[in-house]
Parts: C-alpha cells; structure tokens; sequence
C-alpha cells in the first residue's frame, strides 16, 4: 500500500472500542509504518495515576475513581499531605513524575536580539500555510462565535459563572445540544 516508511504518532486509548479500531488501523498498514504513540487528552498522566500501568484496576465509576485519586491532590505538588479529610495519610499512592525547577525571576536568558517582537499577535495572513488560505468566515447560523485569547476565555468565564449564573443550573443542561449556553464551551472540543 505505501512504498516509503511513515511515521504515525497518535494518542494512546485505553477503551475497548478504540483499542480494536486502533488494531484494524495497524493491521491495514502494518509494513511501512512507523509507529509511535503519546498519552493526551486527559487531566492526568496515566503513569501519575495510582493505579495499574493497564489501568485495569482503575474504576468505572466517576466517584470512585475521583475517591481514590482526589486524597493525592489536596498538597503541593511532589509533596504527600499528612491528613486528608481528617484520616492520616503517611503516604502517598500517585507516581507524580518530578516537576519542572522553581525559577528565580530573571533567571533565564532572554532570546539572541533582545525581546523585541515577543508581544507579537499573529494574524490569519502571518500564519504559515503553504500557499494562501482565505480566513473562514463565522457561520451565522453558529450560537458563538469564539474567539481565542486569554481576554475572551476571562469574559466567558465572567459571562458564565459571574453575570448569568448559569453554573448553577449546569448539571441540568450539560448534555443539551442546542444554544449558546447549554455548556460551559471552556474546552476547545
């Protein structure tokens, strides 16, 4: 099917459907490629769980799982909290791989050139496509139009929590599909 060797890099899955479309996609392209995956799109690590590399012992139900795992976050990274919940808690079961080093403001270098042009923002023409590529226009038959930037992530923040209230009535709408306020819309998928 291919003549050259490729790479293919994909995310790790863990559920069983995943796993057979994912062994059918091997098979379909077992010479040739190269393959290498990543652990993504989760809130933890997998390794920094406190449960099997598998993940076989991890529970299926969202209590018990947050139950085993929440213990582990009530401390400062890389530290084991001496209490949790008023239940002493000598160690601890995650496998928190090492941080990155505190930093001392102004400790590290600024690029060759000075830091000029570090404000940069980036327009649809500054993007690097190979050859042009007309900027899509909104949809107006869309319930949002997002926007990216840390500015337009506050203001639904504000819009969402603080002048609406709609996080109080959350867990009632969450799975709706229609309107622009069904969802908190703070994830980008």
């Amino acid at each position: 099917m291919f003549r050259a060797r490729l790479n293919r890099d994909s995310d790790e899955e863990v559920t069983s459907e995943e796993l057979r479309t994912d062994a059918r996609v091997r098979g379909a392209l077992a010479s040739g490629v190269a393959w290498e995956y990543c652990w993504g799109s989760t809130l933890f690590h997998k390794d920094d769980l406190p449960f099997k590399r598998s993940l076989a012992d991890m529970p299926d139900v969202y209590t018990q799982f947050k139950n085993r795992v929440e213990p582990e976050l009530a401390c400062k990274a890389n530290e084991v909290p001496a209490s949790f919940n008023d239940a002493p808690k000598p160690t601890s079961n995650m496998k928190v791989r090492p941080c990155l080093p505190d930093l001392a403001s102004g400790s590290l270098p600024f690029p060759e050139g000075g830091v000029e042009g570090l404000d940069f923002q980036p327009a649809w023409k500054d993007l690097p496509y190979p050859e042009p590529v007309d900027q899509p226009a909104h949809n107006p038959d869309g319930v949002l139009e997002f926007q990216g930037g840390e500015d337009a992530g506050l203001e639904r923040l504000n819009y969402y929590i603080h002048r609406t209230n709609l996080v109080s009535t959350y867990f009632e709408t969450r799975n709706q599909m229609l309107g622009g306020d069904y969802s908190t819309k703070f994830a980008p998928r």
